[in-house]
């Protein structure tokens, strides 16, 4: 590179310079042709300071590094309340202006059909049930007083209908019988049809209507078997079976051998004696049980039964041991004192 002077201003300039720095003089070139001036250069504008430059950000709603400013926030917060209340009006004006927290109209009216339907359910089957054993009660009468009578077999007065078809109304109702029990009860044709029936029956369903059913038999037509010494001995024993049964089962086949001796007791055969016997040698077995539950209701089934075959003494002997081993004021109590009083026997425990 050359240094020349320029024409103008007579500065020492490039060769390789278009115009003189100095003067803006365009240089002449080699062909005596003056080169033309570079193009002004345009001015840059002042950079804003940080303080204008955030201020400016600011009044239109953008923060200098891109983040929503606290204005952009407040429009959003306010168009997300507007919507909440838009919504709560909407319900409200769906409700037909009720404010309250509570079901609408439509609903409340819904749940008042809904708990009428389900009231009138349960009524319908209150009823049914009603029916079931009403018809139960009546078969029942007919299988233990007219099936007898129509082979000439008087096993129960006919002036008993009544009171034996309210003891079968009343545990069928009020011990809720199962369709099972009373499925079987409404087939047998016979009594001796009855017996796997009395089995289905539970423990206490079954004392309860045994109970119930030497309730309401005449006392005067006791059946005493010819003969009897009213001793464990005179009873043969060794004729009954448990049929391997032991403890609740075995206390279940004593109920039943109750209930047939009351069912059996106008044949005058000896039947319903044989039966109050088993019912005797039966429950004995479980008076060494360790369970006083089962303890006590075994010396009261030994007490009812010698109460049917006539022997008192027994009958008193056996129903104060009941209530001796019974927990007092549990299970069968109250049945228990009721024996108790219509023996005459002493029943102090049951008034402690």
């Amino acid at each position: 590179m050359a240094l020349v002077s320029c024409e103008g201003c007579g500065r020492s300039i490039s060769d390789k310079a278009r115009a003189c720095p100095g003067c803006d003089r365009p240089r002449r070139t080699s062909d005596g042709e003056e080169s033309s001036p570079p193009a002004p250069r345009a001015a840059s504008p002042p950079a804003p300071s940080a303080v204008t430059s955030r201020t400016d950000a600011h009044r239109n709603g953008v923060a200098s590094d891109g983040i929503v400013s606290w204005r952009v926030l407040a429009i959003v917060a306010a168009a997300i309340v507007t919507a909440i209340v838009i919504l709560i009006v909407s319900v409200v004006a769906t409700r037909g202006g009720d404010t309250t927290s509570g079901p609408t109209r439509n609903e409340a009216q819904t749940q008042a059909t809904q708990a009428s339907d389900a009231e009138t359910a349960v009524e319908a089957s209150a009823r049914d049930e009603d029916s079931s054993c009403a018809g139960l009660a009546d078969h029942m009468a007919a299988v233990l007083i007219d099936e007898p009578l129509s082979r000439g077999l008087h096993i129960i007065d006919p002036s008993m209908r009544g009171p034996l078809r309210g003891v079968f109304l009343t545990r069928c109702d009020q011990d809720r019988w199962s369709e099972q029990v009373q499925t079987c009860y409404l087939a047998a044709k016979t009594e001796e049809d009855l017996t796997p029936c009395n089995r289905v029956l539970t423990v206490d369903q079954g004392d309860k209507l045994a109970t119930d059913l030497e309730a309401i038999a005449p006392k005067e037509t006791s059946p005493v078997a010819p003969g009897a010494t009213c001793t464990v001995e005179s009873l043969n024993c060794k004729t009954f079976s448990a049929h391997s049964q032991t403890r609740w089962g075995l206390h279940k086949l004593v109920l039943e051998a109750i209930y047939l001796a009351w069912a059996q007791r106008n044949l005058g055969d000896g039947s319903a004696a044989k039966r109050y016997a088993e019912a005797i040698c039966l429950a004995m077995e479980s008076y060494d049980s360790t369970d006083p539950l089962l303890a006590g209701d075994s010396r009261f089934a030994v007490s009812r039964a010698w109460e049917g075959l006539g022997c008192h003494d027994q009958a008193v002997t056996a129903v104060q041991a009941s209530i001796g081993v019974r927990p007092h004021g549990g299970t069968r109590w109250k049945d228990t004192c009721d024996l108790c009083a219509r023996l005459n026997a002493n029943c102090a425990a049951c008034t402690d």
